[in-house]
């Protein structure tokens, strides 16, 4: 067996033996407000800091993420400098580009609900660059793998996130509207435009998601300090990849008190599905509750370097990738009548079916669904990143 498949089969092992699940009954109490959340690190490699606060909830409740907002954040240094974050949206509180002393260590400070909170303080860890992110399709889908190495051996414990963005294009073009008299009464379709051209704003949108699970993987049992591990999959004929598709990986250096604080998250999460449900098993970091404590308080922060890759994939680069969707289009007259009757239920002019030939008048038109014309209506939007390749 070559060194390379060595290194892949023990990893693999270990991840495996990770994933095992055992039911586990909590034998604690929880408080009424729910236990605090943070999650986060202090951004070491020049990008923005970003601290999501949240309560989780009890076993009993739905789950649920529950935002903590109004809260105050700092940054704080063991020379008494403070960074304070700003909330951004609910319970997400943000600070830009953080200019890291190496010399100096950091924490995190929180005033919530009239109680204090600080981190443990922390030296940078420096992060390996990413050599490459690669995949493989086959008959299930495409694999997403991730490969990096420490040469001095000193890393060992890694985690990865990544955002996903991938193009939507609509499968019906819209160059109608309908058309209301002056008293908002609908009494037909008509032209958006003079020149009868289609709206090219509905038309392409691109769609984005983050990872939603715990991934994380060591080498503290091999002699190199090399990852090659699976990242994400896609499955066969998703529409994430029917246009083109981009994923962005974010690998962060841990320490093993990190790791392992994530590795008992990761083993909850996969019982009862996200970061954010209730924890059925005491998670305790290197966050406390000064005010009280007795608080438990879940979380693990550090001052963390970010690497990133960006990699994109084009349909015509991929096998028989049958993406199908299910969009239909209904002729309807133009008539407020035939116009109420099919088309109550949501759906929205396309292009025209036929016309009078002398006066231009519309006689009947295409429609269907709304997501089926205007992409904005999936999720998406119709801004094209700025790391969008020209090309696609």
């Amino acid at each position: 067996m070559s060194r390379m498949k060595m290194i892949w089969v023990m990893i693999f092992i270990s991840v495996v033996l990770i994933c095992c699940r055992e039911k586990y009954f909590a034998d604690y109490e929880m408080p009424a407000s729910g236990f605090l959340v943070v999650n986060g690190f202090i951004n070491g490699g020049g990008e923005p800091t970003e601290i999501r606060l949240s309560r989780s909830n009890k076993l009993t409740e739905t789950p649920a993420e529950v935002m903590e907002t109004g809260a105050t954040v700092l940054i704080e240094s063991d020379a008494d400098d403070r960074y304070p974050l700003i909330e951004t949206s609910p319970g997400v509180y943000s600070y830009g580009a953080l200019d890291v002393n190496p010399s100096r260590k950091y924490r995190l400070f929180i005033k919530a609900r009239g109680k204090e909170y600080i981190s443990e303080f922390s030296g940078k860890l420096s992060t390996p660059d990413i050599d490459s992110v690669s995949w493989k399709q086959n008959n299930n889908g495409v694999q997403f793998y991730i490969h990096s190495h420490d040469e001095s051996n000193n890393t060992r414990y890694y985690q990865w996130k990544f955002e996903e963005t991938w193009e939507i294009n609509s499968p019906f073009l819209s160059a109608l509207e309908y058309n209301y008299d002056s008293n908002n009464k609908l009494i037909g379709v008509k032209y958006k435009f003079d020149n009868r051209m289609a709206d090219t704003t509905m038309q392409r949108c691109w769609a984005k998601n983050s990872s939603q699970v715990l991934i994380v993987g060591s080498t503290e049992k091999l002699s190199n300090d090399v990852i090659y591990l699976p990242l994400y999959f896609v499955g066969a004929e998703s529409e994430k990849m029917s246009v083109a598709y981009s994923i962005l990986t974010k690998q962060y250096a841990l320490s093993q008190r990190a790791y392992n604080f994530i590795l008992t998250m990761k083993k909850n999460t996969e019982q009862l599905g996200s970061v954010f449900d209730p924890q059925p098993s005491q998670l305790t970091g290197n966050i406390k509750c000064i005010t009280n404590p007795s608080e438990v308080v879940i979380g693990f922060v550090e001052v963390v370097e970010q690497k990133t890759k960006r990699i994109f994939i084009n349909r015509r680069q991929l096998n028989n990738w049958n993406y199908t969707n299910t969009c239909q289009t209904t002729v309807i007259d133009n008539k407020p009548d035939s116009i109420a009757k099919y088309a109550g239920g949501g759906l929205v002019p396309s292009v025209v079916y036929s016309e009078d030939m002398i006066t231009g008048e519309i006689i009947a038109f295409n429609a269907a669904p709304g997501p089926c014309v205007d992409c904005k209506l999936r999720g998406a939007t119709n801004v094209k990143p700025e790391f969008w390749p020209q090309q696609f």
